[in-house]
C-alpha cells in the first residue's frame, strides 16, 4: 500500500507504508525516533573518505582515459556486507559507464557498426513479437488482457514482499546500531 502521507506540494508519497501503518518508514510517526536515528547514522556514514594512492595515467589518449574510467568505475564500485550500494555512487558509476561508452563511440568506429547492427536485429525482433502478440489479442482480446493482469499483479506482489524485507531489514539495522 502507498503511502497516505501528503507532501508540502501536496503531492502523496511515493514509497510503500510500513507493514500494519499507513505511512512509510521516512513518515510514520510510530517511528520517527528511529528515523531520526537511521538519517543521523546515514549522514556520519557519508562523512567518511577513504584516501587510495593511485598512479598516474596519460589522459593524452583514449587508452589513458579509458584506463582512467575503468580504474575509477572499479575502485567507485562497493557495496556493504549486505550486497547493497547507495544511490549517490550508482548514479555516480551510471555516469562513469556512460562516459566510458561515448570514449568508446568516438574511439572504437568498429564498436559503432557492431553496435549499430545489434540495434537493427533487436529492432526487427521486436517487430516480429509485437506481431505475434497482436495476433493473440486479435484471436482473443479478453484472455489476453486477463494474462497481461496476472503477470502485473505477480510482479506488483514481488515487489511489495521486496520492500517489505528491505523495511524490516533496515529496522533491524537500525535497532542493531
Amino acid at each position: 500500500m502507498q503511502c497516505q502521507y501528503t507532501k508540502s506540494d501536496g503531492k502523496q508519497c511515493g514509497a510503500f507504508s510500513v507493514s500494519g501503518s499507513k505511512f512509510c518508514f521516512s513518515h510514520d510517526p510510530a517511528s520517527k525516533k528511529k528515523h531520526l536515528r537511521a538519517v543521523k547514522i546515514g549522514g556520519l556514514a557519508n562523512k567518511s573518505v577513504a584516501k587510495v594512492v593511485v598512479d598516474p595515467i596519460d589522459l593524452s589518449t583514449s587508452e589513458g582515459l579509458e584506463m582512467l574510467l575503468k580504474d575509477t568505475i572499479s575502485r567507485t564500485r562497493q557495496v556493504d556486507a549486505n550486497g547493497l550500494m547507495d544511490s549517490k555512487t550508482a548514479y555516480t558509476i551510471g555516469t562513469l559507464v556512460g562516459k566510458l561508452h561515448e570514449l568508446h563511440m568516438k574511439s572504437y568506429p568498429e564498436d559503432k557498426l557492431r553496435i549499430i547492427e545489434r540495434k537493427e536485429a533487436e529492432i526487427k525482433e521486436q517487430g516480429m513479437r509485437n506481431q505475434q502478440e497482436q495476433e493473440l489479442i486479435d484471436q482473443n482480446p479478453l484472455e489476453y488482457y486477463r494474462k497481461q493482469q496476472r503477470m502485473l499483479d505477480v510482479i506488483i506482489k514481488a515487489y511489495e514482499r521486496e520492500e517489505s524485507m528491505k523495511n524490516i531489514m533496515n529496522e533491524k539495522k537500525i535497532l542493531k546500531v
